[in-house]
């Protein structure tokens, strides 16, 4: 491979790695069409390519870039996991609840994995237990995660526990006071509490 393209390959990294996501963008993209291009190279910038456009919110764009490689590394798990979490944001939700529940049986050990199904699943809003499972597992899996813990917490007040929800999401904004749907959830959680203590003194 040539100096050129290998230039080409290294600067694109740094433009994503550094916020500059529309110039990363065009010198990837020049680089995936390069011949010269090698096949590691080639896939990992597929996937930085696939990341700056969902950071730019362009999250089709991002799904095309996480399909390409897949097809060309079927057994390419990170490009699965972040091709769920793209379809979650297109709120494309039963293709997202597809692709990580393959995630899933491929690697039973992967958090996010579990977590993207649990929360495709609250989303869709059909099954919240197995929703809770898999958001449980993730949370087994990654317990630090106040994202994970915040889903569990989502879930559990889906299926009617208020308070093994709070628990969790006071724990979540222990880990991420800052984080604004946490918080959201936090906050609608403890008003359903207060309600509900409230009827209970009637």
């Amino acid at each position: 491979m040539g100096k050129k393209v290998t230039d080409l390959y290294s600067a694109g990294v740094t433009d994503v790695r550094d916020g500059r996501y529309e110039k990363g963008i065009e010198r990837l993209a020049r680089f995936i069409e390069s011949p010269e291009c090698d096949f590691v190279r080639r896939e990992h910038a597929r996937m930085l390519l696939g990341y700056a456009k969902g950071q730019l919110d362009d999250w089709e764009g991002a799904i095309e870039c996480f399909k390409t490689a897949m097809v060309k590394d079927i057994e390419c798990l990170p490009a699965q996991t972040a091709l769920g979490h793209s379809y979650l944001m297109a709120n494309r939700i039963s293709e997202a609840i597809e692709i990580f529940s393959v995630a899933v049986q491929k690697d039973p050990g992967n958090a996010q994995a579990h977590h993207g199904l649990g929360w495709a699943l609250l989303v869709e809003g059909k099954n919240f237990e197995e929703a809770l499972y898999q958001s449980q597992e993730a949370l087994r899996l990654s317990p630090r995660s106040p994202a994970i813990r915040d889903s569990v917490g989502w879930a559990l007040y889906k299926l009617g526990d208020v308070e093994a929800a709070a628990e969790q999401l006071e724990e979540a904004v222990k880990l991420d006071p800052d984080h604004p749907d946490i918080l959201a959830h936090w906050r609608e959680v403890r008003a359903a509490r207060s309600a509900s203590s409230e009827r209970e003194l009637k």
